[in-house]
């Protein structure tokens, strides 16, 4: 994978938007999965999940900007 100076891996746009769609489904799965025997968790993994949406929405309208 290219890197850039600092070390850090350059990933496309599309790329990005692929692993972030990913962490939220695996995200939203853990929400469920822990909803009903643990309520506690399961609104920290809620709270992951409008993150992910959060800086998803975010990726895609710079998309179009770089």
């Amino acid at each position: 994978m290219p890197r850039n100076k600092r070390g850090d891996i350059k990933l496309k746009h599309d790329q990005t938007i692929t692993h972030l769609e990913t962490a939220l489904r695996y995200q939203t799965e853990l929400y469920n999965l822990f909803l009903e025997p643990h309520p506690d968790y399961a609104e920290g993994y809620g709270n992951i999940c409008m993150m992910l949406v959060q800086v998803l929405e975010f990726v895609k309208k710079m998309k179009g900007f770089i």
